[in-house]
């Protein structure tokens, strides 16, 4: 978890940017390439060199881009949509005037049905690391 806490409460889209090169030896048309995305929690939307790839709310959080790949700089844009838990948990911690939110739900929807203040932060955003995986032969 990280320390800062607008981060650890953050509730929202989190956008992701990476930029790689690719040379000619590493693209094969015999091979086929996909993205993944490992762990994600809770939604991510793909993009790559600016075409959308889709999108993944379940495991495996993979997609094939065997045809979206270049030669030289290749853009990768992931945006990651978590809960409201988070902020629900770092609000209940506030005094009520610097709280963001605003709800009549005061306890989380666990099965002790515990304050939000004392509820657990969850992990959210890209939780692994993300890579390509080359498989010969398409």
């Amino acid at each position: 978890m990280l320390p800062d806490t607008n981060i650890q409460h953050f509730s929202g889209t989190a956008t992701y940017y990476k930029t790689f090169e690719l040379d000619s030896t590493q693209l094969d048309d015999s091979s086929k390439v996909e993205l993944d995305l490992g762990k994600v929690k809770e939604i991510a939307e793909v993009y790559l060199n600016g075409r959308p790839l889709g999108t993944t709310w379940c495991p495996p959080h993979r997609f094939d881009v065997s045809d979206h790949l270049r030669e030289g700089k290749n853009y990768l844009i992931i945006e990651v949509a978590n809960v409201l838990n988070n902020r629900m948990v770092g609000d209940a911690n506030l005094p009520k005037s610097y709280r963001r939110t605003k709800s009549n739900i005061t306890k989380g929807s666990n099965a002790w049905m515990k304050p939000w203040a004392e509820i657990e932060l969850i992990e959210s955003g890209l939780i692994s690391k993300v890579q390509l995986i080359i498989y010969e032969d398409k």
